[in-house]
């Protein structure tokens, strides 16, 4: 998405803006000087938001390879402690099971 968006604003409005612009699309009869006032300003901006947005997109990448070797580290260290056959596993010890059934006790028939 990260990228997208970046590759949408670059499109659209490009790195600098012009100061003037001449219009030719219809219903102007004859070219016409269009001004953008403060083009300065908005030239910053972008500047600044295209910046932020590539920061923005090297720390996603940065995560996402990060996530994924703590992930395959994981692997390889669990595919190398792998329970033996004779032992019980983590989980098996760990699990709680309910209480066996007691028997009832013993009551002597001369209580009655």
């Amino acid at each position: 998405m990260e990228v997208v968006f970046l590759c949408l604003q670059y499109f659209l409005y490009g790195i600098f803006l012009n100061s003037l612009y001449v219009c030719k699309a219809w219903p102007c009869p004859h070219p016409v000087n269009c001004y953008v006032s403060r083009p300065t300003e908005k030239n910053v901006f972008i500047v600044f938001m295209l910046a932020v947005s590539a920061v923005s997109l090297v720390l996603s990448v940065l995560e996402l390879q990060h996530l994924a070797w703590r992930h395959c580290c994981r692997q390889l260290l669990c595919a190398g402690n792998k329970p033996k056959p004779e032992e019980p596993s983590l989980i098996r010890q760990l699990s709680i099971s309910p209480p066996p059934p007691s028997t009832p006790p013993q009551t002597s028939a001369s209580a009655f």
